[in-house]
């Protein structure tokens, strides 16, 4: 029986508010999962993810996540990304509290291309980290999303797969933009 049948149906028919939620949340699961497989098809998976163990340094375990989770991007999907020669650049406004890696990503495959400037910017505070990632805009303004929170329990593959998925809807998005 579909949802507005049941619903909006006979009184003695109505599902409960909690029935109902069930139900929009799995439908909103499926358009998430429809979402993923449809970012997967751009995406030719080459190798899987590998994880190193944490660094003590907060700081240095942060320059090295952003660092990781970028090379372990382009190793997974080699076939049609990489990362441009000459633009890898690490700033450090605030030592030990804030660091940004700007980047350029180049996509081909299937005869799509395109190239996105990539940032990833990480607030560091004492009992968690927010990692941030954006682009910037043709106007060069620089258009940063929350990624993830990390705190000491954050496993790296949680942040690797937040990574993968923000990168993939920025290339999607340029390519829509580029037809």
């Amino acid at each position: 029986m579909h949802i507005f049948d049941r619903t909006f149906g006979p009184l003695d028919g109505w599902w409960s508010v909690d029935e109902l939620l069930n139900h929009l949340n799995t439908i909103d699961n499926l358009f998430v999962e429809f979402e993923t497989a449809q970012l997967d098809i751009l995406f030719p998976v080459t190798t899987t993810p590998t994880t190193i163990l944490p660094l003590d340094d907060l700081y240095a375990r942060i320059v090295a996540l952003i660092a990781r989770i970028k090379q372990q991007f382009v190793q997974q999907y080699s076939t049609c990304i990489k990362w441009s020669d000459s633009s890898n650049k690490w700033s450090n406004k605030n030592k030990d509290v804030e660091v940004t890696n700007t980047d350029e990503l180049i996509y081909e495959y299937q005869e799509r291309h395109c190239t996105i400037p990539i940032i990833c910017s990480a607030k560091i505070e004492l009992n968690r980290t927010t990692l941030f990632l954006g682009s910037s805009t043709k106007d060069a303004t620089i258009e940063l999303k929350p990624l993830c929170n990390l705190d000491k329990e954050t496993n790296d593959i949680d942040v690797s797969k937040c990574f993968d998925n923000a990168v993939k809807k920025l290339v999607s998005e340029k390519l829509k933009q580029a037809c």
